[in-house]
């Protein structure tokens, strides 16, 4: 790393092979951001119910403008809880590249319509847009509602795609029920 690396133990005994696992973990959290400014490490241990012995690892990197953080990876193994901590601050790491690079999953913006028909039989229907257009859909594409309380002129918003079939409507919510 080109920050040196701060590592603390607490009532856990130091050794080389510990010192040498973080810092390959620590280093390894490079390839997500050049940018990293801090990389603390504290390793810990206690005792529960006054015969397991416990380990915790908190880690705390810094990065400009940000501070990431992980503290509860408690573990009867200490090498499960370093792992744990790193695989949980490098997701952190990865989840903050990826929003300031602007790769953030966008939704759709959803579309409003009227139940046109239903085939209670099948339970599937048609719901109609302003414009004209018909959209399919079955019971498994409604949110929070059930197949056998909708009525034709119902208003919903959906998700529109196109399916192997055709205009297709998904996560249908009733906005408002016919009169």
């Amino acid at each position: 790393m080109k920050v040196p690396l701060e590592l603390t133990y607490r009532d856990v005994k130091q050794t080389a092979e510990i010192t040498a696992y973080v810092k390959n973990r620590a280093h390894k959290l490079e390839q997500y951001s050049d940018h990293i400014i801090k990389c603390k490490v504290v390793i810990e241990s206690y005792i529960r119910k006054q015969t397991q012995l416990l380990y915790n690892v908190r880690i705390t990197l810094a990065i400009p403008h940000y501070e990431l953080a992980t503290h509860n990876n408690v573990s009867d193994n200490m090498f499960k809880s370093i792992h744990t901590a790193f695989n949980r601050v490098q997701r952190q790491l990865e989840d903050h590249h990826r929003t300031m690079e602007g790769f953030v999953k966008h939704h759709a913006e959803p579309t409003t319509g009227t139940i046109a028909r239903l085939f209670d039989h099948d339970e599937f229907g048609f719901i109609e847009c302003p414009d004209g257009n018909e959209y399919y859909f079955n019971r498994d594409n409604l949110v929070k509602s059930n197949f056998d309380h909708l009525e034709v002129g119902d208003n919903v918003h959906f998700i529109q795609s196109i399916g192997n079939d055709g205009q297709q409507a998904h996560h249908i919510k009733i906005v408002k029920r016919r009169r």
